[in-house]
């Protein structure tokens, strides 16, 4: 008897707190089910990847991108990721993108918690007005990292596929949310 007043104040204490906390990606939290993502996103579905990935379209501050929602193997959301879609002409707008991001993401996390500047091997770093260039001939690769009490999220900037994208990813830092709630909850029926 003990254990089941234990377990229902237990409850009661963790819900509430779960409910009052912001969004940990877009507006759902980790561990939010894969159906409840698909239910609730109101971005067009671009595609379904064999139930482990939903993937969107939509515009993030104006810039056109890709919004992928990645589950773990109990269907619970793990990550999430902002995929820039524009193209240029001129490479050296990637890299201004990439800093405008930044100052928002800085704006809204504090401090990045790392900034680093990838060199390939043997390459004399470039002038910083040819940033874009660089990462263009895939010979640089800029990240800025942040982390949250729940997150971490990583702002990227890399050649892929012969050319420049920018990414936002945001990931989970602890695995409690990503259990499956469905097996805990008959136990506590049973209890």
């Amino acid at each position: 008897m003990k254990k089941i007043i234990y377990i229902t104040m237990l409850l009661f204490v963790i819900f509430p707190a779960a409910n009052a906390q912001s969004p940990d990606f877009r507006a759902f939290n980790w561990g939010t089910s894969f159906s409840q993502v698909q239910y609730g996103e109101s971005a067009a579905l671009i595609k379904n990847i064999d139930n482990d990935e939903l993937l969107y379209k939509d515009v993030l501050g104006g810039f056109s991108c890709e919004v992928a929602y990645i589950f773990n193997e109990n269907k619970k959301l793990a990550s999430g990721m902002y995929i820039f879609t524009k193209t240029y002409r001129n490479p050296q707008l990637y890299v201004e993108d990439y800093y405008i991001f930044k100052k928002l993401l800085t704006t809204r996390y504090g401090n990045p918690l790392a900034e680093n500047e990838v060199w390939s091997n043997n390459v004399k770093p470039y002038d910083k007005y040819d940033f874009g260039q660089a990462v263009a001939n895939d010979k640089l690769y800029l990240n800025t990292f942040w982390k949250t009490n729940r997150s971490q999220i990583k702002l990227s900037l890399t050649n892929n596929n012969g050319r420049p994208t920018m990414e936002i990813q945001y990931t989970a830092l602890s695995m409690n949310e990503l259990l499956n709630m469905d097996i805990i909850n008959q136990a506590l029926k049973k209890l």
